[in-house]
Order: structure tokens, then C-alpha cells, then sequence
């Protein structure tokens, strides 16, 4: 199987949080959420889990979809990640949030404990994606559904290409190896539908879906840089290097003076399920 590049803590810093929350999440991920979530159709009073949650937008749109009988966990490697998580108010009406430091491959949790694992943007992020997906599977009851959601390689990529062409045209550090690659955000259908069905799940669907996240005012967009693996480095730079990393971003997304920018983003949103554990034939032949 195929390894992500990056490391699990590329989004661990506390700026890095902070601009994720404010130039990312409303805009992107929010929506995102809430339209993965409306899709997998959590049934009211269900235990679920939201793995790699961020600052929480999966977790949050989960807590109103089951409602106050049920439970969400909601996981994160990176402890500055769910401190921004927990400064966010969930629907009062809501199941209650419990937020844990969990890496993905090493979630803390009984077996079979939820009915439903969730995972958004976070599953390409993790070096070892079958230790990962394992522990989800282990983590579910029998009959429970797996659903992920990676960005689509076969599609543009939305903001983050501009970003990521323009920190290798102006020299930016690579915050780990593979940061300028796409390769590392993205996975394809087929890669993903594999990496399921090698886990272990059954059923497996893929669906490529198109969402269009909005930045008002457009030039908020720009600042979506400071909230990428990138952010510390840009941080660091000469205030020559982010004018011209400022400047190159606003001409590659062709922002000028306009209320608002809209970006298309596509997504493949994938789900499995977790079939009965087989009963070896020797057991099924004793008295």
C-alpha cells in the first residue's frame, strides 16, 4: 500500500490551529461537513467517532445529526487541534462532544464501540494507512459503517494547488518531505476503494462530489496559506518572500477588489462495512 509522505503532526502547530479555525474551516470544511454527514445519515441516539477531527466541523455537524441520546468522539494527534476544537460552540440541542488526543493509528478505545467512524480530510495525512484503517475497523461493531472523505486527485485542486505552486515557485521550506507534491493531499478512487477493501471492509462505495467553498472578502483567501503545513515557514520568511507569496497567490486565484471568491472542490467520499468476524471451520466442526 501506498504510505503518505507527511507526517501526522503537519497541522500541529497552535498558529497553524488558529488560522485553520478562521481562514478554513467556516469557508471549507464546515460545509464540507456538514454535506458528508447529511450523506451517511447518522441515525438519531447513534455512538460515533470523528477521527483526524481538526477543529471539530465533522464532529460538531455529528452531535446535531444524532441528536442529545447520542455520543460523539471526536479524535485528533495534534493537542493544539482540539484546543481549537473545544473554543467552538456545538448545537446546544446536540449530542455532547468528547474530545481526545488520539493518533489514527492508535485510537483509544475499546473494540466495537462505536456504530459509525467518520474520517475527513485526514486518512491521506497518516504514513501508515493500513494501521489506521485498522484500528477503525477494530474500533466499530459488527455491521458498523466506516465513511472517509479525501480530496480527488483526478480533479483540481481547489485552493491548495495555487498555494502549493506558489511556495515552490518563491522558495519557501518544505515543512516535511513531499509538501509540494499534490500526491501527498489527494488519493484516487481506485486507491481509495483498494485501501478499504484491504482492510477489511465490505461494500465499499466511492462518490466523487463537488462542494464550492466562499471567501468573503476574497482577499481572505490568501491567508488560507498561513493555515497549510506551509504556515510556520511563511511565518519565517523574508517580508520580501510573502509580499511575492501574497502577491503570486491573489494572481493565480485572480482576486482583485471582488466581495467574495468561490472555489470549486471535489471530494471522494467513501464508505465500508464491517462484516461478521469469520468463525474458523475447526471451531464450527466442535460438539
Amino acid at each position: 500500500m501506498t504510505r503518505a509522505r507527511s507526517t501526522p503532526t503537519a497541522f500541529g502547530t497552535g498558529s497553524i490551529a488558529e488560522a485553520y479555525q478562521r481562514f478554513v474551516a467556516p469557508q471549507l470544511f464546515e460545509p464540507w461537513a456538514r454535506e458528508f454527514v447529511r450523506r451517511a445519515a447518522p441515525p438519531p441516539g447513534a455512538v460515533v467517532l470523528d477521527v483526524a477531527t481538526g477543529t471539530g466541523a465533522v464532529a460538531r455537524a455529528l452531535a446535531t445529526a444524532v441528536g442529545p441520546a447520542g455520543r460523539v468522539v471526536a479524535s485528533d494527534v495534534s493537542g493544539a487541534m482540539i484546543l481549537a476544537a473545544r473554543t467552538v460552540a456545538a448545537d446546544p440541542a446536540g449530542a455532547p462532544i468528547d474530545y481526545r488526543e488520539w493518533p489514527a493509528t492508535a485510537l483509544g478505545c475499546g473494540d466495537d464501540s462505536f456504530a459509525m467512524v467518520f474520517c475527513q480530510q485526514g486518512l491521506q495525512f497518516v504514513p501508515q494507512r493500513d494501521r489506521a484503517l485498522s484500528e477503525m475497523r477494530r474500533s466499530l461493531v459488527t455491521g458498523g459503517v466506516i465513511q472517509l472523505a479525501v480530496w480527488a486527485s483526478e480533479r483540481p485542486y481547489g485552493l491548495y494547488g495555487p498555494i502549493n505552486d506558489t511556495m515552490r515557485e518563491v522558495g519557501i521550506p518544505e515543512p516535511f518531505p513531499g509538501a509540494y507534491d499534490r500526491a501527498t493531499y489527494t488519493m484516487d478512487a481506485g486507491s481509495l476503494a483498494a485501501a478499504l477493501g484491504d482492510a477489511g471492509f465490505e461494500e465499499v462505495e466511492v462518490e466523487t462530489v463537488e462542494l464550492t467553498g466562499v471567501w468573503r472578502p476574497a482577499d481572505a483567501a490568501v491567508s488560507v496559506a498561513t493555515a497549510t503545513p506551509f504556515g510556520p515557514a511563511l511565518a519565517a520568511a523574508s517580508p520580501r518572500q510573502r509580499e511575492e507569496v501574497h502577491r503570486k497567490i491573489r494572481d493565480r486565484l485572480g482576486i482583485g477588489n471582488g466581495a467574495e471568491l468561490a472555489v470549486a472542490t471535489y471530494s471522494h467520499l467513501a464508505r465500508g462495512i464491517k462484516p461478521p468476524t469469520p468463525v474458523p471451520d475447526a471451531a464450527r466442526s466442535r460438539p
